[in-house]
């Protein structure tokens, strides 16, 4: 057995109403009012229903008055107060669903339930009629009226998933994109949309996993994305030629990862980093931006002095007087070197990269480094600061020689379908 809420606008006329009542048997009803139709719903619509055999107990039915009738804000406001009822009659299951009925009312209250209703899993109903006034553009006459049921828009064409979906992409929250997707995915009736919704999962799943490290499977979602750009585009409206340029050159940096780490590993760990600090979240950004420093000493370390694993050092290889003081550490004549280590080991060669890492105060105990170790995300408690991620930011792009303009900078999407 279904239980319906019917939602519905009242007007100057009772048997459009009624005619909606009887159109989907509701079990409960909430009726939106003016205060010159506040009586209608007593006097009227019941009486009207009662003759027919239709009644409703008082428990099964509410009033909701908007203060004026032609205040389309006001009157958004006021329907928006109803909601939670809504999403608790719908929540119930299966057999419980919305109707919304915006027959009745001024055109502010009939257009304000409307936009307040796009999220609902609901249906839409309207009464309309197959005779008319006015030859034929009046009132519809009384006995003629009929119902008109079409599947909430918003839901059936996509557009409430598409524009949620492409404001979360937006905000680099990529997991919540997909899920979006997912949630809505079978309320989507057009084949059509439902393809060019899957090109979008596949644009933040192939995003996400970039995100989260994992470039091979990245590459393969992105590759994906590209073969059906133009659906994407025609859900976003972004020009197809330019989301295909930036996803082209996305695809070449992700190529480099097919081989062995190197320089392009660090500016990965950078705009990391950034995209991090953009969604505020700075200890895990300082984290990437710490791991960045130390990769470019051990890249250093690799390419210009064959010492490909740092964790793994021959304490012969090290020069004096730094092997002397590190005899101790050796296990095996093999030494585990820290990132403060792999620039006192680059000093020890002459390197000019320890030369920057100690000019930019990267060492000792005023060391932004340092402040990242009271972070709850390494040693301490201590959530890390904006100023903090900037600081460091800014000086480990200059230790590493990376242009901002070599960072990946994830695409923004334009806009939902039309």
């Amino acid at each position: 057995m279904i239980n319906t809420l019917l939602v519905c606008t009242v007007g100057g006329e009772a048997a459009p109403v009624a005619a909606a009542i009887k159109g989907c048997s509701p079990a409960r009803i909430l009726f939106l009012l003016s205060p010159q139709t506040e009586r209608k719903v007593q006097d009227e619509i019941l009486p009207l229903l009662a003759k027919e055999g239709v009644r409703f107990s008082p428990g099964q039915y509410e009033m909701i008055t908007v203060p004026d009738a032609q205040d389309f804000a006001g009157c958004v406001e006021r329907i928006r107060g109803i909601e939670a009822d809504v999403v608790k009659w719908s929540s119930r299951g299966p057999d419980y669903r919305v109707v919304v009925d915006f027959t009745g009312g001024t055109k502010c209250m009939s257009a304000a339930l409307a936009l307040v209703a796009r999220p609902w899993a609901c249906t839409y109903s309207y009464v309309g009629g197959t005779e008319r006034s006015k030859a034929g553009v009046g009132v519809v006459i009384d006995g003629k009226e009929k119902t008109y049921h079409t599947e909430n828009p918003w839901d059936a064409l996509g557009y409430q998933t598409a524009e949620e979906g492409i404001a979360l992409f937006n905000k680099r929250d990529y997991r919540a994109t997909i899920d979006v997707v997912e949630r809505d995915f079978s309320r989507v009736k057009s084949a059509k949309v439902k393809t060019e919704l899957n090109s979008l999962k596949m644009l933040a799943e192939g995003y996400l996993l970039w995100d989260l490290f994992n470039h091979g499977d990245a590459k393969q979602k992105l590759k994906d994305v590209e073969r059906n750009i133009n659906n994407l585009c025609r859900l976003t409206g972004d020009r197809h030629q330019d989301l295909k340029v930036t996803i082209v050159k996305h695809l070449g940096f992700l190529a480099q990862f097919s081989g062995q780490w190197g320089h392009h590993t660090v500016v990965d760990l950078c705009a990391n980093a950034r995209r991090c600090a953009q969604r505020g979240r700075y200890d895990d950004g300082v984290a990437r931006l710490y791991r960045a420093i130390e990769a470019t000493a051990q890249l250093r370390l690799r390419d210009h002095y064959d010492l490909a694993d740092t964790g793994k050092v021959p304490i012969a290889r090290v020069p004096e007087p730094l092997r002397s003081k590190w005899a101790s550490r050796a296990r095996d004549g093999l030494l585990l070197l820290s990132l403060q280590d792999d620039y006192q080991l680059l000093e020890s060669f002459g390197d000019e990269l320890s030369e920057r890492f100690h000019r930019l105060s990267l060492s000792g105990k005023e060391s932004p480094l340092g402040r990242r170790n009271m972070s709850i995300l390494a040693h301490g408690f201590e959530p890390v600061k904006k100023q903090v991620f900037d600081e460091l930011y800014h000086k480990t792009i200059d230790l590493t020689g990376i242009s901002e303009d070599d960072l990946p900078e994830f695409p923004t999407l334009s806009r939902a379908i039309e």
